[in-house]
């Protein structure tokens, strides 16, 4: 029998659908055991409240710690919905989970202010982190601008690259992918419809899915649930090694003299989104 392997998820849930997609599938998947979960580019603790709401209107009893404010208003759309939590010692917390665990997988679909912080105050404890990050690209779709969840922390990105821990990214190459792509049209979101009562979990995420498609975009993709799915359920995704320097403005740039760095290639897009629309809740 495969041991139950120990989570973290570090996530800007609260903006982008696919943080509240990823959170979903951890808390359906029994590969796994979700021991906590920290938000990242946190906005005054409202995406900490949002998450600790989803996982009461599901009956979930899992730590919820609010992280590193990056000081960004622009992509939280759950303010309106939920009690700002107040801030708590997230590195405390991190630390809490790793030291009871033999090895914990960080999966970080956020900036990684949070990771940065743990690694630069308990340096010993890298050994026992196996850490997935969604995040980076060697060829950004837009000329000129770096990766989301790279650029908002691009200190702490760097710090993370340079880190000898055990780590691999899923590279927005691999993630922005039309097969990814959920609106109002798609199964995934018309499924909100089917709900109860207001206690029902689908009125909760389809307030919050509304609020981005009419605030921000029209669209979501798949970023973060395809990048946890390399925890839970392996073959989706493909990675090979390459030899990187990560530079100032934090873009992955190969070379001869670079880090040797495990990266995401391609992915079984098809077989991905059916996996995630079977293990949804709703």
């Amino acid at each position: 029998m495969i041991p139950m392997k120990h989570v973290i998820l570090d996530t800007d849930i609260g903006g982008d659908p696919d943080d509240t997609f990823a959170l979903l599938l951890c808390l359906a998947s029994p590969e796994i055991s979700l021991d906590l979960v920290v938000t990242s580019d946190e906005h005054k603790g409202h995406r900490a409240a949002f998450a600790k709401k989803l996982l009461a209107v599901l009956g979930k009893d899992i730590l919820v710690v609010a992280g590193a404010d990056l000081g960004n208003d622009r992509c939280c759309v759950v303010d309106n919905m939920v009690e700002a939590m107040a801030p708590m010692d997230y590195v405390a917390a991190i630390k809490t989970v790793v030291e009871k665990n033999e090895i914990t997988d960080y999966l970080c679909i956020s900036p990684q202010s949070n990771l940065a912080a743990f690694l630069q105050h308990h340096p010993g404890l890298m050994p026992k982190l196996r850490v997935t990050i969604m995040g980076g690209s060697i060829n950004y779709r837009t000329e000129g601008k770096v990766e989301h969840n790279i650029r908002y922390d691009v200190a702490a990105a760097r710090a993370v690259f340079a880190a000898n821990i055990d780590k691999k990214y899923v590279l927005s190459e691999t993630t922005f992918h039309p097969e990814l792509r959920v609106d109002t049209n798609h199964d995934f979101y018309t499924r909100l419809h089917w709900h109860t009562s207001e206690l029902d979990v689908r009125v909760l995420i389809k307030e919050s899915i509304d609020n981005f498609f009419t605030h921000l975009y029209p669209s979501t993709l798949m970023h973060d649930p395809l990048t946890i799915s390399v925890v839970i359920k392996p073959g989706f995704v493909t990675f090979a090694q390459k030899p990187l320097i990560m530079n100032e403005r934090g873009e992955f740039i190969e070379s001869s003299t670079g880090k040797i760095t495990t990266v995401s290639t391609s992915a079984k897009y098809a077989e991905f989104m059916h996996f995630l629309g079977g293990r949804l809740p709703f």
